[in-house]
């Protein structure tokens, strides 16, 4: 009975923490954000142009993708030693106790992330609405989308990034001009 007392008394604890810290001190001390930079690359891409007379020319032109972060939650060093030590103890259940902490933070932090990238796409999403609000933004518009799409198809994860627009906004395709 007193064993039970205890334990619900420490869960109780740590939610009255959680309730009273807060989530942006939790993100503190148990997160941290780690950034990947993605170099930028030059392409040599042929342009093919009309003259007056009817004649065709053919330019090089030079795409640049600029160099991009990206940005993710993960574990904090802290937080991550914290657990190993706990899993150590000589101690019953530990290594358990360990193990479920640690499934615990990382679902914690790519419930974070799914968060970070919803606020990133309906932010993208409402400059975008705006910019279609005049013609020279519309024609800005698709530019600001062809460059998304290039640099998602890079990074590898355009299809997935279309279905986090479609699910979130419900409109992958540009508006018609």
């Amino acid at each position: 009975m007193k064993k039970n007392l205890e334990t619900s008394f420490v869960i109780l604890l740590a939610i009255a923490c959680f309730t009273f810290i807060g989530c942006t001190a939790l993100d503190k001390a148990v997160l941290s954000v780690h950034q990947t930079i993605t170099p930028a690359i030059t392409n040599a891409v042929a342009v093919v142009t009309t003259n007056a007379d009817g004649g065709k020319l053919t330019n090089i032109a030079e795409v640049v993708t600029p160099a991009k972060t990206n940005s993710e939650f993960i574990p904090a060093p802290a937080a991550s030693t914290g657990i190993k030590i706990l899993g150590g103890l000589p101690i019953p259940w530990a290594g358990t106790a360990g193990a479920v902490l640690t499934a615990a933070l990382s679902m914690y932090a790519s419930g974070r992330n799914k968060k970070l990238a919803a606020a990133l796409v309906t932010g993208i999403e409402a400059g975008r609405r705006i910019l279609q609000t005049t013609p020279e933004g519309q024609a800005l518009d698709v530019q600001v989308k062809a460059a998304l799409v290039r640099h998602q198809s890079f990074a590898g994860v355009l299809s997935e990034a279309g279905k986090l627009v479609e699910s979130l906004t419900g409109q992958t395709t540009a508006p018609a001009l």
